[in-house]
């Protein structure tokens, strides 16, 4: 018979195999000084035409982490798609170099077979790498 100790391990180990991170797989960025409207780069081709897909079945986007070159204030919106475009999560960045910023509740919702991009609205930043730590399960 399983002591109540054993089961909770139990528990605690079989949530630990569902459960996956995408860290650092889904990044985004652009070189130069970005402007306001400006689509982050997968590789060399703007997130807004083709994005990261997701291949976790549920997820949520959990964290997420930036740096530029230099001080700077602006937005970024994270955003799914084929059309319609639908934003995910407005994450402010105020007058630092990046960071690591973990979202509020309800956190975003992702799916497997999403398209993710990165959009810099309201300021503007020189150089931006930015990422997603997605938690969920395959």
């Amino acid at each position: 018979m399983l002591k109540c100790d054993d089961l909770a391990l139990i528990e605690e180990i079989s949530d630990q195999k569902v459960a996956v991170s995408a860290s650092p797989g889904f990044t985004w960025g652009r070189s130069g000084n970005i402007s306001n409207g400006t689509y982050l780069l997968n590789d060399t081709v703007p997130s807004n035409i083709t994005g990261r897909r997701v291949p976790i079945s549920s997820g949520i986007i959990a964290t997420v982490f930036v740096d530029t070159e230099e001080i700077s204030t602006f937005e970024i919106v994270i955003f799914k798609h084929p059309s319609p475009f639908t934003t995910l999560a407005v994450v402010p960045v105020v007058s630092s170099k990046g960071g690591t910023f973990i979202l509020n509740d309800p956190l975003p919702q992702v799916f497997s077979g999403d398209v993710l991009g990165i959009q810099i609205i309201n300021g503007s930043c020189k150089n931006p790498v930015i990422g997603l730590i997605i938690r969920g399960t395959i």
